[in-house]
């Protein structure tokens, strides 16, 4: 079963992860396997600054990123801000 946790504006650890990336208006879904022992998201369904991305997760790994313009990377890299997303995600979960 999925769990879905919604984020906006307002994370202090977020805000300034976008911040430092140019970014200003962000609205963030977190969905996680409940059935699955691991805490981290397994999808995150971001909207930042009016465009849409998808980051998806196995067992807390970042596997593939969708991009606003419809690319798809399946070896992305897992930066700083990745990683923030990913750990604010689990931190209140």
């Amino acid at each position: 079963m999925l769990v879905k946790k919604a984020v906006s504006n307002g994370n202090t650890v977020i805000d300034s992860a976008m911040r430092s990336n140019g970014y200003a208006a962000y609205s963030l879904e977190y969905y996680y396997d409940d059935q699955y022992p691991s805490p981290y998201p397994i999808f995150i369904f971001a909207v930042i600054d009016g465009k849409e991305y998808r980051y998806y997760f196995n067992n807390g790994n970042f596997i593939r990123r969708v991009g606003p313009e419809g690319s798809v990377n399946d070896s992305p890299e897992m930066n700083s801000f990745i990683t923030t997303l990913r750990d604010e995600g689990y931190s209140d979960r």
